[in-house]
């Protein structure tokens, strides 16, 4: 495959996963607030940065003469990789309000970090140390409701 038929396929993917959450930003409730800030702020501003950025690599595409010469190839084995890493995220969001965000963050980063073959000294406690940082910043912080699982009865 062409590097340059590449690249714009993932651009065009990008454009559609802006189009896709800006569309999703208009369902956020207001929380009574009326002059443009709330829920759907954020994640419109971060939309508005990737459409910069894939405007600028659009145009850089474009420039590039030598790029369409350039061909990728895509080997098995990361494809594979990347197969196994989004069955992880599906299995995250499955199973997220079953287990609760501490017990499934904790896994899957430990899992990832074990697949891309980290030590398990360094899988663990990198593991830890970002889900609680993540607890920290989002729960007691920003007091942002995290799932905290069934089976735990909560």
């Amino acid at each position: 495959m062409k590097k340059k038929t590449c690249l714009y396929f993932s651009l065009v993917l990008f454009v559609a996963l802006v189009i896709f959450v800006l569309v999703s930003s208009t369902t956020f409730p207001t929380l009574g607030i009326t002059y443009g800030f709330g829920p759907a702020l954020f994640p419109r501003i971060v939309c508005v940065g990737i459409l910069v950025c894939v405007l600028i690599i659009f145009i850089q595409t474009l420039l590039d003469k030598e790029m369409s010469k350039e061909k990728i190839e895509i080997r098995w084995a990361d494809f594979k990789r990347l197969l196994v890493l989004l069955c992880a995220v599906v299995v995250y969001a499955a199973m997220l309000e079953y287990l609760g965000f501490l017990v499934m963050n904790t896994a899957f980063l430990l899992f990832t970090l074990k697949y891309y073959k980290n030590k398990w000294g360094l899988a663990i406690f990198s593991s830890v140390l970002l889900t609680a940082s993540l607890y920290v910043v989002f729960k007691i912080v920003l007091r942002v409701p995290l799932p905290f699982g069934a089976i735990f009865g909560i």
